[in-house]
């Protein structure tokens, strides 16, 4: 497994469902307001809080409460499903290379 770039774009995003499931009134829907839909998953614009940017590195982004972050982040290892929970991994996550 690779190690996260700390791009911190799986943490921008809400898996909301998957975009074959919904009729095309509601995709549409969810898309005017920001949705988009990537490996056939609606993903809804949701920063995490606790998503800083590093001072040091702008192009970085840290956790803010990296000891003590929920188990669905600590779960997250940049694969598709992971634990028995299903993942958006973004199109450039580095994790998922070895």
């Amino acid at each position: 497994m690779g190690e996260c770039c700390h791009c911190g774009e799986c943490c921008r995003w809400i898996v909301f469902g998957d975009a074959r499931q919904l009729d095309p009134w509601a995709l549409g829907y969810f898309v005017a307001r920001g949705a988009k839909i990537n490996k056939g998953l609606v993903l809804i614009p949701s920063e995490c809080p606790h998503l800083k940017l590093n001072e040091f590195n702008p192009s970085e982004s840290l956790c803010d409460i990296e000891d003590n972050k929920p188990g669905a982040c600590k779960e997250y290892v940049g694969k598709r499903i992971s634990g028995g929970r299903k993942y958006w991994v973004p199109d450039n996550c580095t994790m998922t290379k070895k």
